[in-house]
């Protein structure tokens, strides 16, 4: 587990004897506070169909992904390859590798799903696949793709596959509900909406 990561489960630990909402609203706090601190992961919040919870899974179960020296390596890492013959046929239906990191392999494909339903730069690709493979497939697929951005965007990358600029907007502000407003005073913004402004420009120029 990432340092940052065991950080938070730490903390969290300390207040176990609050209520369940009271500990899971203190974890998404952290959590969220953690990814703003950082501009490599703040930057993953560009990226259509990551959230909060998902984002910080790349923290805990992949830790620093510039490690990954090609994109198909964290695809690996992730078990969300298809097996594949020697031939380069794929095997059967082509069934994911069991491997890698289960917990956020499975957020990602939550994501893939979600992505299928709502406007979105993956959404026409994902449907026209899902007509011809099935809507499970397609949601594996688009989750594929979604890990193959992520580490494009970490490595500075130009890419298509990010939020149309109103959803990242309403992701930020989500963002900055979590934080809670104590924190972002303490991380010196004004308020929810100078967050929001400050983070959007900050996101916008980057390639």
């Amino acid at each position: 587990m990432d340092a940052g990561a065991q950080h938070v489960v730490a903390t969290v630990a300390q207040h176990s004897g609050g209520s369940a909402n009271a500990r899971r609203t203190l974890l998404r706090r952290h959590m969220a506070q953690e990814i703003v601190a950082e501009e490599a992961l703040l930057r993953l919040t560009r990226l259509c169909g990551i959230n909060l919870i998902t984002l910080y899974g790349v923290v805990a179960a992949v830790g620093d992904v510039r490690r990954f020296t090609q994109s198909k390596k964290l695809v690996a890492y992730l078990g969300l390859n298809p097996s594949v013959s020697q031939s380069g046929n794929f095997q059967g239906s082509g069934a994911l590798k069991r491997h890698g990191r289960g917990a956020l392999r499975a957020l990602l494909i939550q994501s893939g799903k979600k992505l299928l339903e709502v406007n979105n730069p993956l959404q026409k690709w994902g449907l026209a696949l899902a007509a011809r493979r099935g809507r499970n497939k397609a949601a594996v697929a688009v989750a594929r793709k979604l890990c193959v951005a992520l580490w494009h965007v970490i490595m500075g990358h130009a890419i298509g596959t990010l939020e149309r600029l109103d959803t990242l907007q309403t992701k930020l502000s989500k963002f900055a509900t979590e934080i809670g407003p104590a924190a972002l005073t303490a991380f010196g913004y004004n308020n929810k909406a100078d967050f929001v402004e400050k983070k959007l420009y900050v996101l916008r120029s980057y390639p």
